[in-house]
C-alpha cells in the first residue's frame, strides 16, 4: 500500500512540474517537482542504510554514499534542465509583451 501511494505522489508531483506548473512559468517550481523521484530514491536509500546501520551498530557502508549523491545528481540535473526549459519557453513571450 506504501509503495502505491508514494508511485502515486511521485507521479502527480511529476505531472504537475509537466503540466500546471510549466504553462503557469514557474520554472523553479516545475524543476523541484520533476526531480522529485530521485531525490526521493536518493533520500531513503541513505535513510533505510542508515537505519540498518544503527540497528546492527555498525557504520553506513562506504557504498551507500555515493549511489546516494547519483541519485540526488541526477534529480538536481532533471530539476535544472526542466527550469531552463521553463523558463525558456516563457521568456519570449513576455519580450515579445513589452515591444
Amino acid at each position: 500500500m506504501w509503495a502505491t501511494l508514494i508511485g502515486a505522489a511521485n507521479g502527480i508531483a511529476v505531472g504537475f512540474a509537466m503540466g500546471p506548473a510549466a504553462e503557469k512559468g514557474a520554472a523553479i517550481l516545475s524543476g523541484l517537482f520533476a526531480g522529485t523521484p530521485f531525490y526521493f530514491i536518493g533520500i531513503c536509500i541513505l535513510v533505510l542504510e542508515s537505519t540498518e546501520a544503527q540497528r546492527r551498530h555498525r557504520n553506513v557502508p562506504r557504498d551507500v554514499f555515493p549511489l546516494v549523491a547519483m541519485f540526488l545528481a541526477i534529480a538536481v540535473l532533471f530539476s535544472l534542465a526542466q527550469a531552463l526549459r521553463v523558463r525558456k519557453r516563457t521568456r519570449p513571450c513576455s519580450a515579445e509583451s513589452s515591444t
